[in-house]
């Protein structure tokens, strides 16, 4: 089938979103956040400027402006670079991204604050922190200051500050109750991805995603059944990379 050719947006900006095949984990440990990190520093240094990002365990998101060179030759830098070290770090063979990676165009003022709050809260919204600020590999924690991705004064350029400001805490007002006491259960289910993986590692002997995606079906669903009732099945989809309707089947045998 055909690929379909991609909107152009007027002013040059894009939200970009990238996802692991399959929904699985693009990122193991730390350095590996990092070293997406670098490779975004060395692409940009051709062409491009990043207003805001956030890299998740299975995806990223990426608030960028296209300037030297296309936004699809930045965003091929990117993966290419990253693929050969992730897939020779972890001994493993073919595709890490799903499909494309995702882009829309970012053609107004309002929309672009939108993109940048909706980008900033994804791991509130996902139960790995209360504040957005608290995420270390999104651009939330410096934000107002350079960073090495983000140049505060280009940002500035785009948005104020205590537009940013006020947008997410409207957001989170209205669609995350950061104040209310969490009951027990569910605070189990707001484990942080870390936490969550140290127990798929334990009761499975793994210490890599990869790993796990070559056990046995059999052991994958007695894993999965025993570590449930701690997490979401939207979270034990991400940190597992299994389907998440075949992640809520076994979920649901385990009573």
């Amino acid at each position: 089938m055909a690929r379909h050719s991609r909107r152009v947006s007027s002013t040059g900006i894009y939200h970009i979103m990238i996802r692991g095949v399959n929904r699985q984990r693009i990122f193991e440990e730390y350095d590996d956040y990092d070293y997406f990190i670098d490779c975004m520093s060395k692409a940009l240094s051709h062409g491009g400027e990043v207003h805001a990002y956030c890299l998740m365990s299975n995806h990223v998101h990426l608030l960028l402006s296209e300037t030297d060179e296309p936004v699809a030759t930045t965003m091929k830098r990117i993966e290419s670079r990253y693929v050969r070290w992730f897939n020779k770090k972890y001994d493993r063979v073919g595709h890490l991204f799903q499909n494309r990676y995702v882009s829309r165009c970012v053609e107004d003022d309002a929309y672009f604050l939108t993109v940048l709050t909706y980008i900033h809260l994804n791991p509130v919204t996902d139960g790995l922190c209360r504040r957005p600020e608290d995420y270390e590999w999104s651009s939330r924690a410096s934000l107002g200051q350079s960073s090495r991705l983000v140049h505060a004064e280009g940002l500035e350029r785009m948005v104020r500050i205590d537009s940013v400001l006020d947008a997410e805490a409207n957001a989170l007002r209205h669609g995350v109750e950061l104040d209310e006491p969490l009951e027990p259960q569910t605070l189990r289910r707001h484990l942080s991805d870390a936490e969550g993986w140290s127990l798929f590692a334990e009761a499975a002997k793994v210490t890599t995603g990869a790993e796990f995606q070559q056990l046995p079906a059999d052991l994958q669903r007695r894993v999965v059944r025993r570590t449930s009732a701690y997490m979401s099945v939207r979270q034990v989809s991400r940190l597992t990379g299994l389907g998440r309707r075949l992640v809520a089947k076994w979920v649901s045998q385990n009573v």
